[in-house]
């Protein structure tokens, strides 16, 4: 009976390790800065650890969007070294 218990906690705490870490990789993505992201504030993320950041006003709001998605992207480069 003992051992039937404590491998029944076993499978739970299993089940709930693969859970948790599921959930942190699917569902819970803390690496990526969104909100105000601009190309005068970007270098202040540098040493954060980001995986990325999201932009839209700052691509957008420029009269060349190309232009500006290119310097986001050189910027966040730089950053991420």
């Amino acid at each position: 009976m003992i051992q039937k218990t404590l491998k029944s906690y076993a499978v739970i705490a299993v089940g709930s390790l693969l859970f948790a870490l599921a959930f942190d990789w699917f569902f819970a993505p803390n690496q990526v800065a969104i909100g105000g992201i601009t190309r005068e504030n970007l270098p202040q993320l540098s040493g954060c650890g980001l995986a990325g950041v999201a932009v839209v006003s700052a691509l957008f709001a420029q009269a060349d969007v190309k232009a500006a998605a290119e310097e986001l992207l050189r910027l966040s480069e730089e950053i991420a070294r």
